[in-house]
């Protein structure tokens, strides 16, 4: 089941959000300084709901401390903006989120946004797992490849060994 941390000072908008996305497993955090903590707490977070405009440390805070600390990549990051907020809107998809929920919160556009990229999740994670046993078969095939080119140098080592072997005892029967 995916993490989903979400980051908001208002509780009534965390409230709903937890209520929205009830099936995941969800942490909670009232601005950026905990959401950092929670993400140097716990690697496992999939997805973060975060609002850009918090006290003590907003949003751009947030991402700006992923892109430092290159953890992004592993985060997907979903921005809280306001209707008429394009230019934080784009500013936040610039630094680093991958998609935006306008408040007031839609319930059924949350809920098929995290599940997009759930699903973009998954399969990032099965490309992950498929691309680890290609390289292993690499590594086999390669090891085997190393082997058998070992195997021949040495069998034609040995037939120049015996060759010269044979024309040494030639000459010296034809002196």
């Amino acid at each position: 089941m995916e993490k989903v941390l979400i980051v908001d000072d208002s509780s009534t908008y965390r409230l709903v959000i937890s209520n929205i996305l009830s099936d995941y497993d969800l942490l909670m955090a009232e601005d950026g300084l905990q959401a950092i903590e929670w993400l140097e707490k716990d690697q496992g977070i999939d997805i973060m709901i975060l609002d850009l405009n918090m006290p003590n440390l907003d949003g751009f805070g947030v991402l700006d401390w992923l892109n430092q600390k290159k953890r992004s990549h592993k985060l997907t990051t979903l921005i809280l903006t306001n209707v008429d907020e394009i230019e934080s809107e784009i500013r936040g998809l610039e630094n680093g989120a991958v998609d935006y929920i306008r408040k007031p919160i839609n319930a059924d556009s949350l809920l098929k946004r995290v599940e997009v990229h759930t699903r973009l999740i998954n399969a990032q994670r099965e490309i992950e797992q498929h691309n680890e046993m290609l390289e292993h078969r690499v590594k086999e095939r390669t090891s085997q490849l190393e082997l058998s080119r070992n195997i021949t140098v040495d069998a034609l080592t040995g037939l120049l060994e015996i060759r010269d072997l044979n024309n040494l005892a030639g000459r010296k029967l034809q002196n």
